[in-house]
């Protein structure tokens, strides 16, 4: 354990939280306990009504009456569990929420994953490979680092710029430079990148690389983000 301790202080972000809980004994959330739960992310605490903004109920659904209700009738006819992992059986509700999602949405399908750690780690090998590379921004949530140990594509960092949260694609012999899409995973937009040196680009070749995948993929409409991606370990 103290070899482990060891190894864990040698990374910079390790010495900050050592040294600021030294600074601030008192100050973790970790034995916070939350008595009660109200509408607006209203939460009670040590009798105190304060505001959670670090709630994971992003849309604040939990207090909605319309699921509320849902998640009743879906209790009286299934039970508190569905009997099983979704790799050995679906129950019937899982089937016709994901179809009436992919409806919605107007994709061809849909999966619903229970929590964001496991979306991660379990979609992110599916959807890339050893040809591609991930560009990971090296603050990103555990569970994004783990989901590209998982996969087969190379994985690089970005620092903490949150300009390139995004997926690196080689788009092959499409154009006669050295192409990309790149990929920005909270827009859900592709974006063409073709560098033609040090730090230099054809805006020319993107814009043909932007109208020849147009109707394949969605294209960044914000020329903005099309973000420069120099210096990345890609070929």
């Amino acid at each position: 354990m103290q070899q482990l301790a060891g190894a864990l202080r040698q990374n910079g972000l390790i010495r900050f939280l050592e040294h600021f809980a030294e600074l601030f004994p008192t100050t973790h959330m970790k034995d916070l306990v939350v008595e009660s739960m109200g509408p607006n992310r209203i939460i009670e605490v040590a009798g105190r009504k304060v505001v959670n903004f670090g709630s994971d109920s992003f849309l604040g659904l939990d207090q909605d009456p319309r699921v509320q209700d849902a998640l009743r009738r879906g209790i009286r006819r299934w039970g508190t569990h569905n009997g099983a992992s979704r790799a050995f059986s679906s129950v019937r509700a899982n089937i016709e929420a994901e179809n009436k999602l992919a409806e919605w949405l107007g994709t061809e399908a849909t999966l619903i994953y229970p929590s964001v750690t496991l979306a991660n780690i379990g979609a992110i090998p599916g959807l890339v490979g050893r040809q591609d590379v991930l560009v990971v921004d090296e603050r990103a949530h555990n569970s994004i680092q783990e989901g590209a140990k998982l996969a087969t594509a190379a994985t690089t960092g970005t620092g903490s710029d949150p300009a390139v949260e995004g997926a690196i694609v080689g788009a092959g012999t499409v154009l006669p430079s050295t192409a990309y899409l790149v990929y920005l995973f909270k827009r859900g937009t592709f974006y063409p990148f073709v560098p033609t040196g040090h730090e230099q680009r054809s805006t020319e070749e993107e814009f043909r690389l932007r109208s020849l995948v147009a109707g394949d993929v969605t294209v960044e409409a914000d020329l903005d983000r099309w973000f420069p991606l120099w210096d990345l370990p890609v070929g």
